[in-house]
Formats: C-alpha cells, sequence, structure tokens
C-alpha cells in the first residue's frame, strides 16, 4: 500500500529547455527555407525570416502554460488536484459567517478530498468553541492536550505517514484507543484556534507528504477564519452592549424628566 506514496521528481527546466530547444528548431527551419529555397532579395523572403522569428516567440509562452499544466495534471496530479481544491476552499472559508459552519465546511472539504474513514473537528471561537464529526469532545480534548507538548502543529501516530520524522513516538491512550491517526492543528499567530482529527484513510494507504501539504495550509486557512470570526464576535457584541447603555441611559433619562414634570 505504499507502492505510490514515492515523490516523483522531475526539474521543469528540463522541459522548458526542451521546448526552448524545439522553438528554436522551428527558427531554423524557416530560416533555412528562406535562405534555400526563396530568393534573398525578394519579399517573401524577408517576411517568411521575420516570421522565423515571430513564430516562436509568439508560441514559447502559451505552449510553456500549456506543457507546465499538463505536467501538472499528469506527473504531479495529488499536488494538482490538491492545489485546485484549496483554490476553491479559500474563498469559502473566508465567506463562512460562524464556527459551525466553518466546521461543517471544513468537515466537507476533508472528507471529500481526502476521504478518512474518521474525522472530526474542533473550532474555537468566541461561543466557545464547535466540535463536529466522528469524535467526540473527550477525544479532541485529549487531542488539544498531546498537541500543547508538541513543538510543531501536527500530531501523527507511528507508522501513519511517509514522514517518519514528524511522527510521535506514540499517541496518548485516548487517541490510540479511538482510532486516531493524525492531528493538524489550526495555528494562527501562536494559538491553537481549532484542530481536525482523522482516522486512517479509507484505502488503508498511510498519509504521503502532499496530504500532509493539503492539511497543513488548509489548516492555516482555518485559523485566520477563526481569528476573523472571533473579532466578528466580539465587534457584534460591544455593538450590542453600547446599544443596550444607550437605551438605558434614554429611559433613564426619560423617567427623570417625567418625574420632574410630575
Amino acid at each position: 500500500h505504499r507502492l505510490f506514496d514515492i515523490d516523483v521528481i522531475i526539474r521543469r527546466s528540463v522541459i522548458y529547455t526542451a521546448l526552448a530547444l524545439l522553438l528554436v528548431g522551428v527558427f531554423l527551419a524557416a530560416s533555412t527555407a528562406a535562405i534555400r529555397f526563396v530568393p534573398s532579395d525578394s519579399i517573401a523572403s524577408r517576411l517568411l525570416f521575420g516570421a522565423a522569428f515571430a513564430i516562436p516567440a509568439a508560441l514559447f509562452a502559451p505552449t510553456r502554460r500549456w506543457l507546465g499544466r499538463w505536467v501538472d495534471r499528469t506527473l504531479f496530479r495529488i499536488r494538482y488536484d490538491h492545489d485546485e481544491a484549496l483554490r476553491g476552499l479559500a474563498p469559502a472559508v473566508d465567506r463562512a459567517p460562524g464556527g459551525p459552519e466553518l466546521a461543517t465546511l471544513l468537515l466537507g472539504f476533508v472528507r471529500t478530498t481526502l476521504e478518512p474513514a474518521a474525522c472530526g473537528i474542533s473550532v474555537r471561537g468566541g461561543d466557545g468553541g464547535h466540535v463536529a464529526g466522528d469524535y467526540g469532545p473527550a477525544v479532541v480534548a485529549a487531542a488539544y492536550e498531546a498537541l500543547a507538548h508538541r513543538a510543531g502543529p501536527r500530531l501523527a501516530a507511528p507508522g501513519s505517514t511517509s514522514r517518519p520524522d514528524l511522527e510521535a513516538e506514540a499517541l496518548p491512550p485516548t487517541l490510540r484507543d479511538a482510532g486516531v491517526r493524525l492531528v493538524q492543528a489550526f495555528p494562527h499567530e501562536g494559538r491553537t484556534l481549532g484542530l481536525l482529527v482523522l482516522g486512517p484513510r479509507a484505502s488503508e494507504r498511510c498519509w504521503i507528504e502532499e496530504d500532509l501539504r493539503l492539511l497543513s495550509e488548509a489548516g492555516a486557512l482555518a485559523g485566520r477564519a477563526v481569528d476573523r470570526i472571533a473579532l466578528v464576535e466580539k465587534a457584534a457584541a460591544e455593538a450590542i452592549a453600547r446599544r443596550s447603555v444607550a437605551a438605558l441611559h434614554r429611559e433613564k433619562t426619560e423617567f427623570l424628566l417625567r418625574v420632574a414634570h410630575d
């Protein structure tokens, strides 16, 4: 099941150099035709020689973009699909009005993109937080406590990823008994504003480096979103409090005026 966990490394510079040589060949072929088959002092020769410069120059940028997309889709399919998924996630996360909506959005994203056998989420906000998914508050609390003793924003069970250097020596009993294999925090400015708790993959493959990169970037997006939601909730609470104080002051003034009048 680890057969396809190998990272394929292909230098794009090699591909682009081959493309440049191909277009240089187009130039040489056109210029050779201009020299051999068209009289050198004719207008057609000048036009063909100019086209030998113009056509490769015009074709290089679009051909390079097309080849880049083709290489990404063919040889780096996992990274390409993950990048496309993240581009769709970012605006949706920015529009999330609250913690429950953000939790539902992220759960759906992870289940669709990575297909874990089990997935839970905790989003902390001004309302004290929101827990959803397949893991309950006890497992989530144990994940927060375990992350507090880690240097990074991730906790992985031994043998669960293609990066043994990122794995813990052992998971806490609560997480191990619940079948947790991976925990990804939502970091923002040195704080943990939520986390994802993942079980094994439905395909029984381990979590590869591209999966960890996707979770890391999704966690960064979620951390900023939780911070934004908390600020909005705080501002709304302060606005409501100000309106309440203003209404109370107005009622007090009206009461005193009525008493003074009576």
